[in-house]
Formats: structure tokens, sequence, C-alpha cells
């Protein structure tokens, strides 16, 4: 059964008509655009960690406070509890990266003070067996910290940070079924380090950023199918500096960071498919620089960094929901009734004429699962979807529709 609600979410200019089908299984879901404290990371204080999120837990490990780790501690955020992990077999380290393939985690690159020198070694991280691998290095002389990564269409990439030869701007792709690296298409941006990095279902981004005192607010995406760069609005915030940020439900998210001078805490959302940033509330913590950040279904999560000190608090921050109130008043638009039968996705556009809409389907990775043109009418799509929580949006013309669905 799916089970369906929803209702425009971009204020026009006429009374909007609302047709919602409920169940006695559905469950509320409010306007959030919050954030809530959590317990405290159960580590020590310190800025430039690594973050990432296997399944239903997140991942903090690595980092700097005068001192360097190679500690990891995972995050049951349903419990609001930390349980330290195995430690990265690797040199402790800081401004490491971290992307996740297939459940294992890749942590590499980064800091290594014992040994004065940047790194280019790979560790892969079972979190079913709680037991570390080694995997390939990157290649000689690609050694960096401060780098940028994320993975999408079960690939990890790694690229921008500062190395032997300065600030860098290339892109390296790693395989894990053949553990090997190869050099993709430069990032487009100036060289720099200090970016926020995270994916958004098939494509990765990359922008902000820093070098020799310039910060950036430049903001690109990354398509691996045709290893394409395509650069998209610039990043609103003040902090583009060692900002934090994640993706969550199809929308990405980057605040706190740094100016060089002062540490904002705005705080803004991209919507990937009308290319906008949106303001959001601020984060409620003194501002920072090197926090972490990572999402957890339909959460999302920043924390630890530097100020004027080393911080440990975590903080979680609950999306505006799909179902938020509007002000003033929207078009007259008729919401289309979705629906499964089987195996098949039924939608009814009730809009009468040749306006179509394009019904987008998330899973709570923020992974595309079902992209479809819907006119006037009825449509049906051929679907196989796991039970779960589903994020839509419907698009039409500079309209957006968008709510929830639950596959039980």
């Amino acid at each position: 059964m799916w089970i369906y609600s929803g209702r425009e979410i971009k204020p026009m200019k006429k009374k909007l008509l609302l047709f919602v089908i409920t169940s006695i299984f559905l469950q509320p879901l409010y306007s959030q655009n919050s954030w809530t404290q959590k317990a405290n990371f159960g580590g020590a204080a310190r800025r430039s960690a690594i973050g990432f999120c296997i399944g239903n837990y997140g991942y903090v490990g690595t980092g700097y406070n005068s001192s360097f780790y190679d500690d990891l501690w995972q995050y049951d955020p349903v419990n609001d509890v930390w349980t330290q992990v195995a430690s990265c077999p690797g040199a402790a380290r800081f401004s490491a990266v971290a992307f996740v393939i297939s459940n294992n985690a890749y942590v590499g690159t980064g800091y290594d003070v014992n040994n004065n020198f940047n790194t280019a070694d790979f560790w892969k991280y079972d979190a079913v067996g709680n037991s570390w691998s080694q995997s390939a290095s990157m290649p000689a002389g690609q050694e960096r910290r401060y780098a940028s990564a994320f993975s999408a269409q079960g690939r990890g990439y790694v690229g921008t940070g500062v190395g032997a030869a300065g600030y860098l701007n290339d892109l390296w792709q790693y395989d894990a079924g053949s553990n090997s690296w190869a050099q993709k298409a430069n990032f487009p941006g100036a060289a720099r380090y200090e970016c926020v990095a995270f994916n958004i279902g098939e494509y990765g981004y990359i922008g902000c950023g820093a070098f020799a005192g310039t910060i950036y607010n430049d903001f690109y995406e990354y398509q691996p199918q045709n290893d394409t760069w395509f650069q998209k609005s610039n990043y609103p915030g003040l902090g583009g500096d060692a900002a934090a940020g994640f993706a969550l439900e199809g929308r990405g998210y980057i605040g706190t960071g740094s100016t060089q001078g002062s540490y904002p805490v705005d705080f803004y959302e991209w919507n990937q498919y009308d290319d906008a940033w949106t303001a959001k509330a601020a984060f409620p913590a003194p501002g920072r620089a090197f926090g972490t950040g990572f999402s957890i279904l339909d959460k999302g999560y920043i924390g630890l960094g530097e100020a004027a000190g080393y911080f440990n608090d975590w903080w979680e921050y609950t999306p505006d929901s799909l179902f938020s109130s509007l002000d003033g008043e929207t078009e007259a638009m008729q919401i289309p009734f979705i629906f499964i039968n089987g195996q098949k996705l039924s939608i009814i556009n009730p809009n009468s004429g040749n306006e179509s809409m394009v019904l987008v389907l998330y899973n709570l990775e923020g992974k595309k699962a079902v992209s479809k043109e819907v006119k006037s009418g009825l449509t049906i799509i051929p679907v196989s979807l796991p039970a779960g929580i589903y994020a839509y949006r419907i698009y039409s013309n500079s309209k957006i529709f968008a709510g929830k669905i639950f596959v039980l």
C-alpha cells in the first residue's frame, strides 16, 4: 500500500485546491526546519574529523586538537548513544576524507603529524564485522590533506586539497571491484582546499573552500556517467572556508565555516531540481570551522570543529516537513493522486489541458528511485521498491509540490 499526502510548497497567487489520500497508518509529519542538541560526541573535542553513514548509524573519527587521533565512534540516532568501535589502523591523522561504497567506508589521505607528511593511503572499514583492511593507496605523488570526497554510482571520488605540489583541483575515482584509482576530469573551479562535498542521487557535488586567503562560494555538480562538471548557483552563505554539509532527501545543505575572521552560523538548503538556495534555521551553537556533518535517514547532523577552542557538541537538523504550511495565497492547481497496486505506480493528474508534470521520487539516501513525466489523466509506471519512506517532488513549470510517501 502507498499512503500519500501533500501540498504545494512554493507560494503563488491564488487558492490551492488540496487533494489528500489518508489511512490509519499515516503518521503526522510536522514542519520543522529546526535543530536539536544531542549527546556530545563520545571522543575528545576536535576539528577536521571524518564523518560518514552506513545504514542507520553514523561514524565520526580521526581529527586533531593538539593531539592526533585514529579512533572511530559509532552514533546511534535512535538511542542517541555513541559507542567506540575499532580504530583506523593507519597513522593518526587529521583532515582525512571518507566515502561509502556498498556499505563499506573508505578512509584515507590527511596529515600524519608523527611523520610530518601528507598521506595517500586508504583503509576499508567493514561495519558489520567492525574490522579494517588496507585498500589501494592513491597513486604516487597524490598525497594530500584537506581534500574533498563523495561517492556516486558505486564508486568513490577524491579531489582538491593541498599536497607537495601546492593547492589542487584534480579528481580521482576509486573502483572497489578492481581496488584501483583512475584520474578523471579536473574540478573546474580554482585549485583549493577545505571544500564541502556530498552526493545527491547519482551526482557528486563540491563547492566553497579557500586558497591563500581567497574564500570561494562557487558550487559544482559532477556527473560520473560522462565525466563532466557543471557549475551551479553560488552558495550564498558567509562561511565558505571549512564549512560543513550533508545531503538529505534529495537536497543539499551547507552551513557554519569561516570567513577567516569570523565564524558565521548561517545555514542553507540547495534544491537539485531548480538550482536554488534557501536560507534555513541558523546553526544554534557557537560558530566554527572544520566541523563534521552527515545525514542518517531523514535527519542531518553537524558537530565538532574549532573556533576559539575545540568542540565536541552534536546537533541534529530536522528539515522542513514537506507538508509545511504556506504564507500567502497559491495558484489554483490540483495535486495528483499517487497510489500503488502491486508493482504499478498510478498517478492521476486531475488538471486539464496540456500542462504536464514531472514526478521525482527519492529514497532517504537522496537517490532517485523514479523520475517520470506525468501528463493530464492517468499515468502508470512499473516499479519495484522496498518498504520505507520516500520523498517525492512534483514539478510543473515554476510550481513545486512535495511530500512523503510511505511504502508498506
